[in-house]
């Protein structure tokens, strides 16, 4: 992710944070029940906070998860801080080697 702030000097240094979707998040609707809902996010991947680089930390295995939706969040260092935020969804493909 990379996100920009029109501020000068410290107020427009951005750190990146990931988080998992809130249960009421409407935004991460739409799919099966429990895919990507279970706190995996933050377990399974990391994000740089200066670059907004996004990693998975661990081998992901479709066949126990499929679907993980993260919430990517942007901070600026302004007083009080702005936060904007993406929806991240990371779908897994089949294993090829069956």
């Amino acid at each position: 992710m990379n996100a920009s702030d029109a501020d000068v000097g410290r107020n427009a240094e951005v750190t990146y944070a990931l988080t998992d979707l809130d249960p009421d998040d409407t935004e991460g609707q739409g799919h099966d029940e429990g895919q990507g809902r279970d706190g995996a996010c933050v377990e399974k991947f990391v994000v740089d906070p200066e670059s907004g680089e996004v990693t998975a930390t661990t081998r992901l295995d479709h066949e126990q998860q499929a679907v993980y939706q993260c919430r990517l969040l942007a901070v600026d260092a302004g007083q009080p801080p702005n936060t904007g935020s993406n929806l991240l969804s990371s779908y897994q493909t089949l294993d090829s080697q069956r």
